[in-house]
C-alpha cells in the first residue's frame, strides 16, 4: 500500500485502516501519536506540522486526539459501571461466548459541562451489537478491534470488548473476567437503565462492591399547625 507521510499519518490518527506490519514500521513516527499519552500526541504533532499549526488538518487531529483522550479518561472514571453493564450485557454466566461473537456499544453525547471527565459526557444507550452488526453501523471500528485483538497476548480468561463512542470518537476497553467474578456479579433484567442512571451520575442508585443497590428514599412530613 502506498501512501503519502501525511495521508499515513491521517490513517493513523483516524484509525481509517488496518496496515500491514512494513507499513506500520515505514510509519512509525506518525503512529508514535496514538501511542503516547495525550501531551506527547500533541507536543509531536507540532513536531511533525512546525509551520503549519494553524491549518485545518492539524487542528482536526487535534480536536481527534482531545475527543478520545476525553473519552478514555471517561471510561476509567466510570470503569465499576461500565464492568457491571459489560456483565448484564453479554450475559456472561448463561453465555459466556458472546465475548468472541458481540460488541458493547455504550453511546455518548457531550452536556456541555467540561469541569471534569465525568461530566463532559452523558450515556445515551448502550447495545449488544453482533460482530457483523458493529461492522456494519461502524466499520472503522471493527478493524480496529481485529486488530488489538491480533496482538493481544493469549489469555484463559473470557474477555470481552467495549466500545465507547461519541459521534465518530470512540475507545475500546477490553475487560477479562475470572470465574469467581462470573458468580459473584449480579444481574438484573433492567440493567440497561441502571447503567444509565448510574453513568449519568443519577442518585437512584450505588454501587456497592461493583453491583448496584437501590437508595433508600427519605420522606420528610411536615405538619401545618394553625396558629
Amino acid at each position: 500500500m502506498q501512501v503519502s507521510s501525511d495521508d499515513t499519518m491521517i490513517l493513523y490518527l483516524t484509525d481509517a485502516v488496518i496496515q500491514s506490519r512494513d507499513c506500520q514500521k515505514g510509519a512509525w513516527e506518525y503512529h508514535k501519536a496514538i501511542c503516547s499519552t495525550n501531551e506527547d500526541a500533541h507536543a509531536l504533532l507540532g513536531n511533525l506540522f512546525p509551520n503549519d499549526n494553524g491549518s485545518p488538518l492539524v487542528l482536526a487531529l487535534r480536536e481527534e486526539l482531545d475527543m478520545k483522550a476525553a473519552i478514555k479518561e471517561w471510561c476509567q472514571r466510570r470503569s465499576a459501571v461500565q464492568n457491571w453493564t459489560c456483565f448484564n450485557a453479554f450475559d456472561l454466566k448463561h453465555h459466556p461466548e458472546r465475548s468472541t461473537t458481540h460488541v458493547m456499544l455504550t453511546q455518548l453525547k457531550l452536556t456541555g459541562n467540561n469541569r471534569t471527565a465525568k461530566t463532559k459526557f452523558e450515556v445515551i444507550d448502550t447495545s449488544l451489537l453482533t460482530r457483523a452488526e458493529l461492522a456494519t453501523a461502524r466499520p472503522k471500528d471493527i478493524g480496529r478491534l481485529f486488530a488489538m485483538e491480533r496482538d493481544r497476548p493469549v489469555s484463559e480468561r473470557i474477555t470481552t470488548p467495549v466500545l465507547v463512542a461519541c459521534g465518530v470518537f470512540s475507545h475500546y476497553v477490553l475487560l477479562g473476567w475470572d470465574e469467581q467474578e462470573l458468580v459473584d456479579v449480579s444481574i438484573k433484567s433492567e440493567w440497561r437503565a441502571i447503567s444509565k442512571s448510574l453513568a449519568n451520575g443519577h442518585k437512584e442508585y450505588k454501587l456497592v462492591n461493583g453491583n448496584p443497590v437501590r437508595r433508600e428514599t427519605t420522606f420528610v412530613y411536615s405538619i401545618l399547625v394553625k396558629a
